[in-house]
């Protein structure tokens, strides 16, 4: 079991930050952490990595994630029988000993042996909201507060995730219609547009940026990445579109260099040797797989369908009939019995985490301290900027932390709006030139 500390031991606040995934390590919150540590110098935050990722005996499949595999670090559908034989090989029945629960079961351990005097707070983003919740299922009265940021609850389900996946892209577009500079480009029904462009393109709607390698998937896939991790570079979503449908030659120049960068969002991701797929799928499988199941031809509909979405349900779809799944504990579809005080989070874009999961969750928790935020044209993340140059929702989970019990720090109306428009740094970095648009 590893874990990483930062910060003050001899402070009198612990922050324990549970990454997401499933599978990714504690690594991945260092920023915030240091960023944590810096601003209260009584504040100490520690980072473990889940059972099976990262340090903590990382579940992984030497063969399959070589440098000289087919895919690197990636696992190939192709590669994922011989993997499993060779996870089973190592793991056999103890398998059944790295899920949710036994996870969750750390963390409660390592804060008793830890904590002292200190008061604990535990935060959890995406998979690790689902993390943190299920610890405090396990351990309902042993932190002082709690915090969740994009949030997946009891009952996430991974069998609908593309439509889900989809359907919030969907709305960032609408978001776009209701927007005067977005609409002046897109029109009234930008949703629409995104869509037409998007069957459109390969059968050669902008033959210049197709021979670049601009194809619905390779669009699919980068608009995707955007939706969920970006902030201000979300705009290069109707920008991109925009160009596609007027395909001027100086439209197919920006676009042609543009898609070098472009060719492979994923790549910070799954090129993590810390992050276990492996961990990932025996997680999701196990018990975010819920019934009823699409059947592939469904699911590779569901995905055709789609104009956003990271395709993961098709390959969850073909692991799922040989896959050495855990049974499920009483913790599974049910929700904590807990006055702790708590912070909900979740982005108005969110589409890992959509806002109607995480409104669903906020309706278990309603206790005098428990709170749950909509960020504005919020996204996977803390993605808030104010007008004052600070970001209003990490802000207002450091004012939570100092004081649990205490009234929020009220900045959700001082977050600026998405700006379409971009900039001129925007449009050089993407497009070589002055405007996203022009």
């Amino acid at each position: 079991m590893f874990v990483k500390r930062i910060g003050n031991p001899r402070g009198d606040k612990q922050l324990w930050m549970l990454m997401g995934g499933p599978g990714a390590a504690g690594a991945g919150d260092e920023g915030n952490a240091s960023a944590f540590a810096d601003a209260d110098p009584n504040l100490v935050v520690y980072l473990p990595d889940h059972r099976g990722t990262g340090r903590s005996t990382r579940l992984g499949c030497p063969v399959q994630e070589a440098a000289g595999s087919p895919a690197g670090l990636t696992i190939t559908a192709d590669e994922w029988p011989a993997c499993l034989v060779a996870i089973d090989a190592v793991w056999g029945s103890a398998l059944d000993h790295l899920g949710t629960s036994e996870a969750a079961r750390d963390v409660g351990w390592l804060v008793q042996e830890l904590r002292g005097t200190q008061a604990v707070h535990v935060f959890g983003s995406s998979y690790g909201t689902y993390w943190g919740h299920r610890y405090l299922q396990i351990h309902p009265d042993q932190p002082d507060s709690l915090s969740l940021l994009g949030i997946a609850p009891p009952g996430f389900d991974f069998t609908v995730f593309t439509e889900q996946y989809d359907e919030a892209g969907r709305r960032f577009m609408d978001r776009c219609s209701s927007d005067p500079f977005c609409a002046s480009r897109l029109g009234p029904d930008a949703r629409a547009v995104t869509e037409a462009v998007m069957n459109q393109v390969d059968a050669g709607l902008c033959p210049g940026a197709l021979a670049a390698g601009l194809d619905r998937a390779t669009l699919k896939l980068y608009f995707s990445a955007l939706l969920s991790w970006s902030g201000p570079q979300r705009a290069f979503i109707p920008a991109i579109v925009y160009r596609l449908a007027r395909c001027s030659a100086a439209d197919v120049a920006a676009l042609q260099a543009a898609a070098p960068q472009m060719a492979d969002p994923l790549s910070g991701l799954l090129g993590d040797p810390l992050f276990s797929a492996a961990l990932n799928q025996h997680v999701s499988l196990s018990e975010m797989w819920h019934p009823p199941v699409p059947t592939l031809e469904q699911a590779q509909q569901a995905a055709a369908d789609a104009i956003f979405g990271l395709g993961s349900t098709e390959g969850r779809v073909l692991l799922s009939p040989t896959w050495p799944t855990y049974p499920h504990d009483e913790f599974v579809l049910n929700y904590a019995q807990s006055d702790v005080p708590m912070l909900m989070m979740v982005g108005e874009f969110d589409p890992n985490s959509p806002i109607e999961l995480g409104e669903d969750f906020a309706t278990h928790f309603g206790g005098i301290h428990q709170h749950f935020l909509e960020i504005p044209d919020g996204n996977h993340g803390f993605h808030s900027p104010t007008a004052q140059g600070y970001g209003c929702a990490i802000n207002v989970m450091f004012n939570f932390i100092q004081d649990p019990t205490g009234p929020l720090l009220d900045c959700m109306d001082d977050v600026v709006p998405i700006a379409f428009e971009g900039s001129a740094g925007m449009a050089q970095g993407l497009f070589g030139t002055q405007d996203l648009y022009d």
